[in-house]
C-alpha cells in the first residue's frame, strides 16, 4: 500500500519535474545527490505496477542532464512498455534517450537519461558510455549501454 493515495501518473511527472528544479542549484556533488534523493524519490502505480521512480536534473559542463531510474517495488524486472514506453516518455519526451540497465539486489534499475542544451531545452546527443548501441523498441529510439551487474560487498 503507498504511503500517499495513487495519483495519474502526469500528476507524479509535473511534481517531480518541479522538484527536481527546485533542487538543481544544491546538488554539485554525489553526497549531496545521496542527501537529496529522498525529496526525488517516489512510489507510484504505473499500469498496475509498483514501482519506484527517481527524478533528477543536473548541470554537466556540456548540458543540462535530466535521468529518471526506475525499479520495481514487487518484482524483479518490468516490460518496456512501463519503464520505457510509459514512465521514460512522459519525463523527457523522445528526443536523445539513453538508457542504462543494472542488476543490483536483484533487481534491474532502468536509467534513462537525456541531456539538453542549456539556453534552448532541446535535447542534444550526450554518450553515457562508450559501448552504448542505437537501438529501437515499440517506437522508441534510444542508446543503450551493456547492462551492469552491481555487487555489494557481503550480499549474494
Amino acid at each position: 500500500m503507498p504511503l500517499y493515495p495513487e495519483k495519474p501518473l502526469h500528476q507524479h511527472v509535473a511534481e517531480m519535474t518541479g522538484m527536481a528544479e527546485i533542487l538543481r542549484p544544491f546538488s554539485k556533488s554525489p553526497a549531496d545527490e545521496g542527501d537529496l534523493a529522498v525529496l526525488k524519490t517516489r512510489e507510484a502505480v504505473v499500469d498496475g505496477h509498483h514501482v519506484q521512480v527517481y527524478y533528477s536534473v543536473e548541470d554537466r559542463p556540456e548540458c543540462r542532464l535530466h535521468s529518471v531510474r526506475v525499479a520495481s517495488r514487487d518484482v524483479p524486472y518490468l516490460p518496456f512498455w512501463v519503464h520505457g514506453q510509459r514512465i521514460a516518455r512522459a519525463f523527457l519526451g523522445d528526443g536523445e534517450l539513453a538508457l542504462s540497465e543494472f542488476w543490483v539486489l536483484g533487481r534491474k534499475l532502468y536509467v534513462w537519461s537525456q541531456g539538453r542544451d542549456r539556453e534552448t531545452g532541446e535535447p542534444v546527443p550526450i554518450l553515457l558510455h562508450p559501448e552504448a548501441q542505437p537501438m529501437e523498441y515499440d517506437g522508441v529510439s534510444y542508446q543503450a549501454a551493456p547492462l551492469t551487474r552491481i555487487v555489494v560487498p557481503g550480499l549474494p
